[in-house]
């Protein structure tokens, strides 16, 4: 569905991220959402993918988990 939705566009993927970030960053100027302004302008520092990958999968399987 993806591939299909992309060669639909009339833009490329580039222009495409590009105009999702120049709308996200227009809408964080306004102040409206202050504390996404505030994560947004703070370094988050190295990113371990590793145990980011661990703890997204980890969640998954435990929504498998039988509840009770």
């Amino acid at each position: 569905a993806t591939a299909e939705r992309t060669r639909s566009l009339p833009w490329s993927a580039e222009q495409e991220q590009a105009m999702r970030i120049a709308y996200l960053g227009s809408r964080i100027a306004t102040g409206a959402y202050p504390r996404m302004a505030a994560a947004f302008t703070q370094d988050a520092g190295p990113i371990d993918l590793e145990a980011v990958f661990e703890r997204a999968l980890g969640r998954v399987l435990d929504a498998f988990e039988p509840k009770g």
